[in-house]
Parts: C-alpha cells; sequence; structure tokens
C-alpha cells in the first residue's frame, strides 16, 4: 500500500506522506539510510513511496502526542507512562488496581482505574545472543551487528521479514534500466539471504482500496430498509388512552397474553396481543404464554396493588412505562405492552413476516451496557 494512503486521520489518507515529507530533514538526520522518494512514480505523476516500519511508528507516536495535547487542552485529563509496563491488575473494591513498574528506576507504583483496556501488543525476548535476533527492530542494531557478505537466515516469510529484508539490503540502491524498468543493485558485498516458513508463502499484495462510495449496499439504503422493517412504540397520553391497565386486565381472556419474568412471578413486562385480529406477536424461549384463570390469577397477586378487601386495583406497582402501544411499520395496530422501566432499558419490534412482529429488548445491567433478551 502507497504511503499517500496509509494516513490514519479520518478522511486524510494522505497524512502520512504529507508528515514524511515535512520531517523528511530531521528523518533523514536520525536515519541514515531514510529517502524521501522510496520507489517510483505509480502512474499519472502521482507518487506511491513505501517506508519501513519504523517511519510509520514515529508518525503514529507523533500523532499520539498530538492527540494527547489535544484532549488536555479540552480539559481531559491524560496521564501518560513513559518506560513503564503494567504487570499485575487488581481488584480494589470498585475499582481496578494496576501494579506498573519503572523499567528506568526498576521500582513499582500504582494507580486505580474503573476501566481497563488490554493492549498488549508483541511479546518479545529480550536476550540476542550468538547471532541470534529476537525481533527486527530497531534497524540499526541489525544494520550494526551483522556484517554485510554474511549468510543471513530469517524465520518466516510475512511482513517483518520482508522488513527484515529491507533493512539489511538497504546499502544497495535501485536504478532505472534504459528501457525504464526499476532494478535493485545490490551492494557489492550483499548479505545472502534464506527465509524459512512452513507455508513458504510471501504477503498478499495491497494495493490501493480507493474512494468509491457503493450506490445501493450504503448506510443511507440499509437504514431505509431496516426503518422498514422496524416496528415501534407508541405511548398512550393520559387523557386520550384507548384502554387502561384495568380495562387490560379485566378483560385478559380477550387477548394473548405473553409475560416476561424478572424473577418469577415477578414480571419485566407484558404483552397483551388481541385475539380478533389477524396480526401476532412472535416471542422468544425467555417468554411464557398466560395459559388459564389460575396463571393470571397469581401474576396478578404479585404485580399489582390490592385495597383491604384484595380486591385488584389495576395498577401494576412501580411500572411507570404505562399502557404503551406496539405499531407495525406499516402503521397498523398489534398489542398492548406495560414493562417495568427499572430493568427494561429499551424495546426492539422487529417485522418477521407481513403480519407478525417479533419481540427483543435490552436489559439494564448496573454500570454496564444493557444487553439483548429474546
Amino acid at each position: 500500500m502507497c504511503a499517500s494512503d496509509m494516513g490514519i486521520l479520518q478522511g486524510k489518507p494522505g497524512d502520512f506522506q504529507q508528515w514524511v515529507t515535512k520531517n523528511s530533514a530531521d528523518l533523514q538526520q536520525r536515519f541514515s539510510w531514510f529517502r524521501v522518494a522510496s520507489s517510483g512514480p505509480r502512474g499519472a505523476g502521482k507518487e506511491c513511496n513505501h517506508y519501513p516500519r519504523a517511519i510509520m511508528g514515529e508518525y503514529l507516536k507523533t500523532r499520539f502526542q498530538g492527540a494527547a495535547q489535544l484532549a488536555q487542552d479540552m480539559d481531559l485529563a491524560i496521564r501518560l507512562y513513559p518506560t513503564s509496563e503494567v504487570v499485575d491488575l487488581r481488584l480494589n473494591g470498585g475499582k481496578i488496581c494496576l501494579i506498573i513498574k519503572d523499567l528506568l528506576f526498576e521500582n513499582d507504583f500504582s494507580s486505580d482505574a474503573d476501566r481497563v483496556l488490554l493492549a498488549t501488543g508483541h511479546w518479545v525476548g529480550k536476550n540476542d545472543q550468538d547471532g541470534y535476533f529476537t525481533s527486527p527492530w530497531p534497524a540499526e542494531k541489525l544494520l550494526r551487528k551483522i556484517p554485510k557478505g554474511a549468510k543471513v537466515a530469517v524465520i518466516g516469510t510475512s511482513l517483518s521479514a520482508i522488513e527484515t529484508l529491507l533493512t539489511l539490503t538497504s546499502e544497495g540502491k535501485y536504478i532505472r534500466s534504459q528501457t525504464g524498468e526499476l532494478v535493485y543493485e545490490p551492494h557489492k558485498n550483499s548479505r545472502k539471504f534464506f527465509l524459512y516458513s512452513r507455508r513458504g508463502l510471501l504477503p498478499k499484495v495491497r494495493g490501493k482500496i480507493g474512494n468509491y462510495r457503493n450506490k445501493f449496499l450504503n448506510r443511507e439504503n440499509l437504514d431505509r430498509l431496516l426503518s422498514g422493517n422496524r416496528g415501534n412504540l407508541k405511548t398512550q397520553s393520559e387523557g386520550d388512552s384507548k384502554v387502561t391497565q384495568q380495562e387490560l386486565i379485566d378483560n385478559w381472556s380477550d387477548y394473548n397474553i405473553w409475560v416476561n419474568y424478572n424473577r418469577a412471578p415477578e414480571l419485566n413486562i407484558i404483552v397483551f396481543d388481541p385475539k380478533n385480529d389477524d396480526r401476532e406477536i412472535l416471542v422468544g424461549s425467555n417468554w411464557s404464554k398466560v395459559k388459564d384463570q389460575e396463571m393470571w390469577t397469581e401474576i396478578l397477586k404479585a404485580n399489582t396493588t390490592s385495597d383491604g378487601d384484595n380486591r385488584s386495583m389495576g395498577a401494576f406497582y412501580d411500572w411507570p412505562s404505562g399502557v404503551e402501544e406496539i405499531w407495525g411499520p406499516d402503521n397498523e395496530f398489534y398489542a398492548f405492552i406495560i414493562y417495568q422501566t427499572s430493568t427494561v432499558d429499551s424495546i426492539y419490534l422487529e417485522l418477521a413476516d407481513e403480519k407478525t412482529i417479533r419481540i427483543s429488548w435490552y436489559r439494564r445491567r448496573g454500570r454496564g451496557n444493557p444487553v439483548l433478551v429474546r
């Protein structure tokens, strides 16, 4: 892939190449092998340069430092621990305690966090011995310790192997032949290489992706298709409700009633699906259907208030959702629903076929993200 296509800033694929060009003098001073133009043109006068990973690493470090500074300018608290390594994690009450080792002074210190992202990177052995190198980086070390003319065995044939070859052949140069062909001219005392791999395959060639925008399979069309396949909830305002909780309770036999338990017999959700229409509510295996008067009576006892005569007041306690309506994408009424807002984060309604809506819901979960329940 060309350097002009590898920028990490959204909408600016050329940011990497622009950064290299702007900082070329500093990079040449720090890396003797660095060249601004590392390959020929790719056509139409556009450059297609390929730089070693060390240059990409410098670019990423610069952009990271810029992002950290921007966050601090926005009054976000950022703490960086360079030359340090997290060596342990421990639970500390509701926090996670990080044990951090300062690699320069070899002392440990700790820091508490609410959330921790494990980004371990590559684990590489520390000891190079008897001409064996555990890593191809830094490149200067290989150039310094592997003399010209040496025979070099490389374990693997993927990107790191290619980086190793590029590093150890950097004394050579590319020239244009009389026919315009780009030819590599090795150093007069070039190293010789032997690559070993179980598969014997080189990396795939990855070219320019381009900026083509899909005309049909795109976000706008997907959203439109999905919205046409979803139902929706409509809240009944208190003054003009079509039906009250008491009416649903009294006329329970007119409905196919589906219940989802929190801890039986306490409910999360109850759905009243009218029997006298051709539309249907589809639920998952975690739901139960009210089968008879006895089951319905037990549910009412556990989930409604009553007066001194033990008569149902028709008010599901602590159910602030009230009675809401399930409607299909074609503006057809399907069912009534009541749910516990303390446990139910949101309701998801999906059209299963032209006359059936499948209902799922997201359970609230303390500090964590809501969990989908079928």
